[in-house]
C-alpha cells in the first residue's frame, strides 16, 4: 500500500500499526458527530432550565431569575422539573456511552479492520445515539429509546470483542 492510503504508521511494542486513511476519517467524523450531539444536549438542558425557570442552585436563581418572588425561589429549588430531568437523563446517558465509544472506536480502528466493517459499526452507533436522543427529547414511544440504546451498545460490544480477539488473548 502506498503512503496516500495510510494515515500514520506507529511502532508499538515492535509491531507496526497502520491506520487506513478512510478508517481514521470515519472515526474522526463519527467521533465529532457524537461529541457535537452531546454538546447540543448539554445546551438544551440549559435552555430547558431557563424556559422552566428551574435552576440547580440558589445563586443561579439570584443571577438569572431576579424577577421571581423569594418564596418561588425556595419552592423551585426544592422541586424537580420533569422536562429538565428528561433532558438531564438523556445527557447522563450520553456521558456514559459516548466516551466509551471514543475509546473503543479508536482501539478498533487500530486493529486495521475493513472499511466496510468500521463504517457499519460507526454508523450504527451514531444513528442509534441520535435515535436515543430523539426518543428522549420528543418523546417517542418505547421501545424506540430502548432499541436506540441497545443496538448502539451492541455495536460497541462487537467492536470491543473484535479488538480483544485481535490482541490474541
Amino acid at each position: 500500500m502506498n503512503e496516500t492510503g495510510r494515515t500514520r504508521e506507529m511502532a508499538a511494542g515492535g509491531s507496526n500499526f497502520i491506520i487506513e486513511k478512510e478508517v481514521f476519517q470515519l472515526y474522526i467524523a463519527h467521533a465529532c458527530i457524537n461529541i457535537l450531539k452531546m454538546i447540543f444536549v448539554a445546551y438544551y438542558t440549559v435552555f430547558k432550565r431557563f424556559a422552566n425557570k428551574t435552576f440547580s442552585t440558589k445563586e443561579d436563581y439570584e443571577g438569572f431569575a431576579a424577577t421571581m418572588e423569594k418564596d418561588d425561589v425556595k419552592k423551585k429549588l426544592a422541586e424537580c422539573d420533569p422536562e429538565v430531568e428528561r433532558v438531564r437523563s438523556c445527557h447522563r446517558n450520553d456521558l456514559e456511552n459516548i466516551p466509551a465509544f471514543l475509546v473503543v472506536g479508536l482501539l478498533y480502528a487500530l486493529t486495521n479492520p475493513g472499511v466496510d466493517a468500521v463504517s457499519l459499526h460507526f454508523r450504527v452507533f451514531t444513528l442509534c445515539r441520535i435515535i436515543h436522543t430523539m426518543s428522549y427529547l420528543l418523546p417517542l414511544p418505547q421501545p424506540s429509546r430502548f432499541l436506540g440504546f441497545s443496538v448502539g451498545t451492541l455495536s460497541m460490544v462487537s467492536m470491543a470483542i473484535q479488538t480483544l480477539l485481535m490482541g490474541k488473548l
